[in-house]
């Protein structure tokens, strides 16, 4: 595959269980970048001078400087209750609504007019089970590679209406 190649994506086909697991790898993935970040993380705050700051805060006068984490503390307390009560409470809002427009269906004929394929096309790239496409600078395909059911290498391939060897 080249990078003009794209891949049109139907999550509604996935089941629960695979969204769900894709969810969790993803989320996975994230926490590990995050991880491997944290060094580079550490070397910034270093130098910025948070480390100072503590010292700082607390050396002079302890007591008042505990009293000051304390406060910072329970500000940043504060902060992540409200956020995760305003997330509550738009998950319990808009819990079982789909504002998402529905998008009308087209027809055949209307797509095969759309991109100027004649109807053997239309109906070879309606029945292929997986189809290359490639794009001009404007989104219109220039060429479609589309897969024979059960073929073999070396057998032919349908390349936008023309007959290709691989």
């Amino acid at each position: 595959m080249n990078s003009e190649s794209i891949i049109i994506a139907q999550p509604q086909r996935q089941s629960t269980v695979q969204r769900t697991l894709y969810a969790g790898l993803t989320a996975f993935a994230w926490f590990a970048w995050i991880y491997l970040w944290l060094p580079l993380l550490t070397l910034v705050a270093w130098f910025a001078g948070f480390g100072v700051a503590r010292d700082e805060l607390l050396r002079d006068d302890p007591q008042h400087g505990l009293d000051d984490l304390r406060l910072l503390l329970t500000l940043l307390l504060t902060c992540i209750v409200a956020l995760l009560a305003w997330a509550a409470y738009n998950r319990a809002r808009f819990r079982n609504t789909d504002r998402r427009r529905h998008v009308r269906d087209t027809g055949p004929d209307a797509i095969s007019r759309h991109f100027d394929a004649n109807d053997v096309i239309s109906r070879r790239l309606r029945r292929s089970r997986r189809t290359v496409l490639h794009l001009d600078a404007h989104g219109r395909p220039t060429r479609a590679v589309i897969d024979l059911p059960h073929r073999l290498p070396g057998q032919a391939s349908v390349v936008a209406g023309q007959i290709a060897r691989e």
